[in-house]
């Protein structure tokens, strides 16, 4: 450095060698070169004396702060804080020159890479790169980025985070590749023979960018005109937006179910309904009754698993269920009770108060020579009769005559639980064959029918019901024949 002065000379006369006339010369200075040496201090949190000022120095002092994350600051007191007033901050891998004719004091915090301090030196940009072109800061960042909110980062550790992001030309990742064509995933590294798991493609695309073949794989393609589906050898499923539907397939291109706004045809030539199309409906069993559908029926299983019916007006009703068996059942001659209908099989905790099974059914009774017997007919549980059972007399049933009949049997439950109760009712009528009940005076036909109330049946365990029937005596050739079972639940 060098300092120009003007400093007084004396004035000389003509043809003198010198004279002092008063006139001011100027006078060139040169600053003596500072000879310290480069030092460092490390960060510790304390104030440490980072330069000795030197009384008329004009040499400039250089403070290179090379940690990454943290700041230095500089001040000219002792009593400077990190970060407080009259300081002078050094940014990470930043730097700050100062005269050396001042005494400067320094301060970071504990942990923090050493500052190093050149006698001489002058300012200098660090770059952003060093050897080879590897990042030196940590990142490099918009001003307003905050993580997850704002701005852009690249960062040294090779992860990124941008607002918004324009690719041109194609996107590769380990295990994927987006370019013009469309978004391929894989299971590993991209390559041929390596066919995507998931595809999605343009319109006429027929390979992945690798060379795969996406008719032969079993991917997802997406296809512009709406279609989500498996290629068309083995699909799996289709989302058909031009159709309007979801459509399943089995491995052999079988239509297995469909979910559909319009009834219409599929690409295998397969028709569908409008609405629902599967092998089976499961409902899962609700808490409470949902609510009414105006415009529309809701149908729900209850809590229990019963199949209730709620109309658009909010009318909630059980689904009566019923299966009609066309087995013969056959009474012939004998006194004990006798199965004269097909099973009503109920399983175990399936009924609550008020669930109701009914066996209907309808038969022949035919007598013979000899002596006229009564019949008897009852409900059954478990092979033993719990109720309703009634007697019809002998004077009705006279010899040589066959007799038709329907008959209901109805089982109540009342109280569930192991120590539950049910009401029985049987109620139906017998009527002569071969009669013209228009001409006949009277004992054509008869009610049948008996109530019983408050028997013990235990709703938490299986049991076999039916209607049972005997003779009250032996008669040679005498029977009931039932050939008709409606087994009926109303829950």
């Amino acid at each position: 450095m060098r300092e120009v002065r003007e400093v007084a000379t004396p004035v000389r006369d003509a043809g003198e060698g010198t004279g002092d006339c008063g006139r001011k010369d100027p006078v060139v200075l040169m600053s003596t070169p500072l000879k310290a040496d480069i030092m460092q201090l490390p960060g510790s949190g304390r104030v440490h004396n980072a330069w000795n000022g030197v009384p008329g120095s004009m040499d400039t002092i250089l403070f290179a702060n090379n940690d990454l994350n943290n700041s230095w600051y500089l001040g000219f007191r002792n009593s400077i804080t990190i970060g407080g007033p009259n300081t002078i901050p050094v940014p990470p891998s930043g730097t700050v020159t100062l005269t050396g004719n001042r005494t400067v004091y320094a301060i970071a915090a504990n942990g923090t890479t050493a500052l190093v301090i050149i006698p001489g030196g002058g300012a200098y940009f660090q770059g952003l790169t060093q050897g080879q072109g590897s990042l030196v800061l940590p990142s490099i960042h918009s001003p307003n980025f905050v993580g997850g909110v704002s701005g852009w980062t690249i960062n040294k550790d090779g992860s990124a985070e941008f607002n918004n992001l324009t690719v041109r030309g194609t996107f590769r990742g380990p295990s994927m590749i987006i370019d013009a064509t469309g978004i391929y995933m894989y299971n590993g590294a991209p390559a041929f023979g390596n066919s995507p798991v998931f595809a999605a493609a343009v319109p006429g695309t027929v390979n992945d960018p690798v060379g795969n073949a996406l008719s032969t794989t079993s991917v997802l393609t997406f296809i512009q005109s709406g279609v989500i589906s498996a290629p068309a050898a083995v699909p799996q499923i289709q989302l058909d937006g031009a159709r309007n539907a979801l459509l399943n397939y089995d491995a052999a291109a079988n239509l297995l179910a469909a979910i559909a706004g319009v009834a219409g045809t599929d690409f295998f030539g397969h028709t569908y309904p409008a609405g629902l199309f599967g092998q089976q409906l499961t409902l899962q069993n609700q808490g409470s009754a949902p609510p009414a559908f105006t415009g529309g029926s809701v149908i729900y299983s209850s809590t229990a698993g019963r199949p209730r019916y709620k109309s658009s007006a909010g009318a909630d009703n059980v689904i009566e269920r019923a299966d009609v068996n066309v087995s013969t059942f056959t009474v012939g001659n004998t006194t004990t009770p006798t199965n004269i209908s097909a099973p009503l099989n109920y399983q175990a905790n399936e009924g609550n108060q008020g669930s109701e099974y009914e066996i209907e059914i309808d038969g022949v009774l035919t007598t013979t020579n000899g002596v006229a017997q009564t019949a008897t007919f009852g409900l059954a549980v478990d092979g033993t009769i719990l109720g309703g059972q009634f007697t019809i007399g002998a004077v009705f049933l006279a010899i040589n005559l066959t007799f038709s009949f329907t008959l209901r049997a109805r089982l109540t439950i009342v109280t569930s639980g192991v120590s539950g109760t049910a009401n029985t009712v049987t109620d139906g009528q017998i009527i002569k064959q071969g009669v013209n009940i228009g001409s006949a005076a009277s004992g054509i036909s008869e009610p049948l029918g008996a109530v019983g109330t408050g028997k013990t049946f235990d709703s938490t365990i299986a049991h076999t019901i039916q209607i049972m029937a005997n003779f009250g005596g032996a008669a040679a050739g005498q029977q009931i024949q039932a050939f008709r079972s409606r087994i009926t639940r109303r829950f």
